[in-house]
């Protein structure tokens, strides 16, 4: 039973969902768990709405890397640790740039994805 929630939905929504999922799933988890989980249902997504699964796939792919918010990368990590930084200092300035970072790609993505 195939459900169309999107049905009629924006583009630019649809693809401003997709990434910003990607993002929250890959501050919880790691960012190849985050595409596995995601892959899938976006596929389903774009089949549901009748749209290229490829460009969202590849939004998905993009959009793992966009996590600023939390020192978890091994070199975050030492900036952390040399530089003194508190995770409060990376929730401040990593926040506002991831939210910049996925609005340019989220642009990108719909400009070349609208025929």
């Amino acid at each position: 039973m195939e459900v169309n929630h999107f049905k009629g939905s924006h583009t630019f929504l649809i693809l401003l969902a997709i990434s910003g999922l990607t993002t929250l799933f890959s501050v919880v988890i790691s960012n190849v768990g985050a595409a596995v989980i995601l892959f899938p249902m976006v596929i389903s997504i774009a089949n549901s709405v009748g749209m290229d699964p490829r460009p969202l796939a590849l939004l998905v792919a993009v959009s793992t890397a966009n996590s600023c918010i939390l020192p978890i990368h091994q070199v975050n990590a030492l900036l952390k640790t040399l530089g003194g930084y508190g995770n409060k200092d990376y929730l401040k300035a990593g926040s506002g740039l991831t939210v910049v970072s996925l609005l340019v790609v989220v642009t990108i993505f719909f400009l070349l994805s609208v025929n």
